[in-house]
């Protein structure tokens, strides 16, 4: 038949059925020349042959056609905008053997089995699970690999250091007792956590011990104190025989082990009063050696710095204060 005749006339050329020419395929370019159409394989497919390339990119084209650029970049080709490691990572050997026998170096048609299946294995573990991650921000900014490190480096300590001022400033702080005006509850040497955020936020009351920023009062160029709050604002105080009265009840004042609570001649007046609203009245535990309101009055709740919260040396006496 005149069919079955073109059929013989094809085969006694030297073509085997259902190859394309490579020479004619595609886009009508020979072995050596590179298209570059919008919808067609990346340049670097077309040494394969059309067919098997456009099937290959087509396959792969979203979750392996980027891969394969980078690993041609790390071949000495190609320079790739991301991290060629990151990227490729998840497909690098398929993706390396599907060009390798991509670029003509595969038996038969060009690799064409080579490179399907390369792409197919490098879709299934890439599709999805990695993508290329854009550079550092200092590497965008700073070419040199160097001052880029440095320059990175240096935004952490900065960064570290601000939210360090920022919790000393404003939630919590360490603090040394160096006096014995709150033996025996606290010592000398004693450290202290000592939070912010009560005063700031008017959250004291009445037997919390706080450290008070009073220098005109203090010898010695001193400018904190430390005491308990006995009263505050509102409250009537009195000191008679040797007991404190806050609002006509008598404290029971276990923390002052046993000593009586005095009033220095001169200063009579601040033995019996009202605490004026916004302030607070203190005194040291140890009454028999505390510089404290019995002597300078009632103090404004804005002088206070902080509210002692926890001892945390010496270890053996670690805990609430």
């Amino acid at each position: 038949m005149q069919g079955g005749g073109s059929f013989k006339n094809m085969t006694s050329k030297g073509h085997a059925p259902n190859r394309p020419d490579p020479a004619v395929a595609g886009d009508g370019r020979g072995p050596d020349e590179k298209g570059s159409g919008a919808d067609g394989p990346p340049a670097f497919v077309s040494h394969m042959g059309a067919e098997p390339g456009r099937d290959a990119y087509d396959e792969g084209k979203e979750a392996c056609a980027e891969r394969l650029l980078v690993v041609k970049g790390r071949m000495g080709r190609y320079v790739s905008a991301y991290d060629g490691e990151a990227a490729c990572e998840g497909c690098d050997e398929p993706c390396a053997d599907a060009l390798a026998r991509g670029g003509g170096k595969g038996p038969g048609g060009g690799g064409e089995a080579g490179h399907t299946e390369g792409t197919a294995e490098g879709t299934d573990k890439g599709r999805g699970k990695r993508k290329a991650k854009p550079p550092k921000f200092s590497n965008r900014i700073i070419k040199n690999p160097i001052l880029a490190e440095v320059f990175s480096w240096a935004m952490h300590i900065v960064v570290a250091l601000l939210i360090g001022l920022f919790i000393v400033v404003f939630v919590v702080q360490r603090t040394v007792v160096d006096k014995w005006s709150m033996e025996p509850t606290l010592h000398a040497g004693d450290n202290l956590w000592v939070e912010k955020l009560s005063p700031r936020f008017g959250w004291l009351g009445r037997g919390d011990i706080v450290t008070i920023y009073l220098p005109e009062e203090l010898p010695n160029n001193d400018e904190v104190i430390i005491k308990r709050i006995i009263a505050v604002g509102g409250d009537h105080i009195r000191i008679a025989e040797g007991r404190v009265y806050v609002n006509g009840e008598m404290l029971d004042e276990p923390y002052v082990n046993g000593q009586q609570t005095r009033v220095q001649i001169g200063h009579e007046r601040n033995a019996d009063m009202t605490v004026p609203d916004g302030c607070i009245y203190v005194m040291g535990d140890n009454r028999g050696n505390s510089l404290d309101s019995r002597s300078f009055g009632a103090v404004e709740r804005s002088r206070v710095t902080g509210k002692a919260g926890f001892r945390f040396y010496p270890f053996g006496r670690m805990g609430f204060v």
